[in-house]
């Protein structure tokens, strides 16, 4: 797939549209041809002066008046109906613009939605979407710009050739020349503004990412005394889109310059031309010479915006490229859409071995937990409790081994059908939401009752009486470690799905706090715990069926991370 297929699908899917935007065009155009006819006609009416463009305007099928006044009155309802026309052919363009960048918006976002969560984190969000609104606004005009109106005024240079050389054979043989010749050094110059535009878009987004990045760590910066260092890591990257956004004005400068210079070139050209066709005995008619002229005054506009185009098209082929590039990544989602039903699941992780980046992340990794059960995972920070959160909310695939939900595999099943039989409480997964209610509870329908449930814990858990169930939640939103983790566990407990995965779940909590949250899990959930130590829960005698301790065997395995012994052996089994 290339760039241009995002185009293909765009006007396939809207080609009604398109279709009544080309015909408006072509009435557009051919009436622009019109003008200059009916103003040399009303010139010679209004100096009595009567000439051969007579018999052009009745071949034309326009009415032609001996009276000034009837032949005013008829330019004038041709002009409304002209401007009717350029009224609802603009509004066409413009209403396929806005369908064009919801299109992209559409494509994007459901995109974004279904990429693998590895490659967010490779190469980060902010870069791109910092550049987001640029890449649309430019792609955007390449297709109201660079290409509608491209084609429009492609229409019109060409029927205007066609009528100049109806009129005047030589001069339009001169015009076509003379315009190729000129397109030559238009073509170089904007090879070389492309190349500018793109070095320069990729400085900017640079620097965007670079400012972002800094402002967000805004408190280390000014704490560690930074404030010099990053002033200066951000002179060093402004100079060089300064200096490239110099050499850019420089080449669309000399753009403009043999542009402007061209046409009226043409227009000196023509007069040369026809001086030495009278001077050789050829017959040179002045009434179809002054309609080419003020056909060519008239043109003037479209002539230079069709020149000028190419540097619509370098910067829209630039985001385009990159949006194209963009939708070529991986998505995660397993397009079998099949509902399964999966009564009692048992969750079954195989073998599993994660890498990334060539770095080992997780090594074979084996349980089993069936509905009613506790399993433990302990493991100090970096042994990869986080990652098994992410494998287990099909975020991540294993390079090697499987997860398996009774007899399914995950690359069996749909995501969505995977998803729904874990409830997570994990740093990997915070609050999300507008507010507080939107964040703990997904369904609208279950909001109501969930108010009445949330209203009992403010009773039993009192620091959450200081946060209401409707209370905004954005980044000015100060809410405290224990408010959060309370708030993740009520998340947790109300999606009511047959496992609860619970990563560093007792941290900010009291003991008490504990014991209260556990007694409110469901009883046939099974749990997965992932801790550093066992400490909370031999102190408050949870028993579990199995650990796991990641620790002691990746300090076992550190020399060797491509043959693994079975993680069985480091399984202790429980009864309940």
């Amino acid at each position: 797939m290339n760039k241009f297929s995002i185009l293909k699908k765009f006007i396939w899917q809207y080609k009604s549209a398109t279709i009544g935007l080309l015909i408006l065009n072509f009435l557009s155009n051919l009436s622009t041809l019109v003008v200059p006819i009916l103003l040399a006609q009303t010139y010679a009416l209004l100096f009595d002066y009567q000439s051969t463009r007579g018999r052009l305007l009745q071949n034309l099928g326009i009415p032609l008046e001996n009276s000034f006044h009837q032949q005013l009155f008829w330019f004038g309802i041709f002009i409304v109906v002209k401007g009717i026309i350029d009224f609802f052919r603009k509004q066409q363009q413009g209403k396929l613009s806005e369908y064009f960048l919801f299109y992209l918006r559409d494509t994007l976002f459901k995109h974004h939605l279904k990429m693998q969560l590895s490659l967010y984190e490779q190469k980060g969000i902010s870069k791109y979407l910092l550049r987001f609104s640029g890449d649309l606004s430019s792609i955007q005009r390449y297709l109201t710009k660079g290409i509608l109106q491209f084609s429009t005024d492609t229409m019109l240079i060409l029927m205007s050739i066609v009528f100049i050389f109806y009129l005047e054979p030589s001069v339009g043989a001169i015009i076509s020349t003379l315009f190729l010749l000129a397109s030559i050094p238009i073509f170089f110059i904007n090879k070389k503004i492309r190349i500018l535009e793109t070095n320069r878009r990729n400085q900017k987004s640079g620097l965007l990412s670079f400012v972002n990045k800094c402002l967000i760590n805004i408190t280390s910066v000014k704490a560690l005394n930074k404030e010099s260092l990053e002033l200066s890591r951000f002179l060093k990257r402004a100079t060089k889109i300064k200096q490239l956004g110099v050499k850019y004005h420089h080449q669309s400068a000399l753009l403009e310059s043999i542009i402007s210079t061209s046409l009226y070139g043409i227009i000196i050209s023509i007069f040369i031309l026809i001086f030495y066709l009278k001077q050789s005995g050829y017959a040179v008619t002045m009434d179809n010479l002054f309609i080419v002229v003020i056909l060519l005054l008239y043109l003037r506009t479209t002539l230079l915006r069709l020149l000028k185009v190419g540097l619509v098209w370098e910067k829209g082929s630039i985001s385009l490229q990159k949006i194209n590039n963009l939708l070529q990544h991986p998505v995660a989602e397993n397009y079998n859409t099949a509902e399964v039903k999966l009564k009692k699941p048992i969750l079954k992780v195989d073998n599993i071995t994660l890498s990334l980046e060539e770095k080992t992340i997780l090594p074979e990794l084996n349980f089993e937990l069936k509905p009613k059960e506790l399993g433990v995972i302990l493991g100090q920070s970096g042994s990869g409790k986080s990652t098994i959160v992410k494998l287990l909310a099909n975020l991540y695939t294993p390079n090697q081994g499987e997860i398996r939900l009774n007899e399914y595999s995950f690359e069996q099943l749909p995501p969505k059908i995977i998803r729904r039989q874990f409830s997570f409480l994990s740093e990997v997964m915070p609050l999300y939401g507008r507010q507080i209610a939107e964040a703990v509870v997904y369904s609208a329908k279950r909001r109501k009752q969930a108010l009445e449930v949330y209203e009992e814990w403010q009773q039993e858990f009192p620091i959450l009486k200081e946060v209401s169930f409707h209370t905004p939640l954005h980044e000015t939103t100060h809410l405290t470690a224990t408010q959060l983790q309370l708030l993740m566990w009520f998340r947790a407990i109300q999606s009511n799905k047959p496992f609860l995965v619970l990563e560093h779940p007792f941290q900010h909590l009291d003991l008490p706090t504990v014991k209260a949250l556990w007694e409110k899990i469901p009883k046939n959930t099974g749990i997965l715990l992932l801790l550093n130590d066992t400490q909370t829960i031999d102190y408050l005698n949870i028993k579990s069926n199995w650990e796991i301790n990641l620790d002691s065997y990746l300090e076992k395995n550190s020399i060797n991370l491509v043959t693994f012994k079975s993680l069985y052996d480091t399984i202790k089994t429980t009864q309940n």
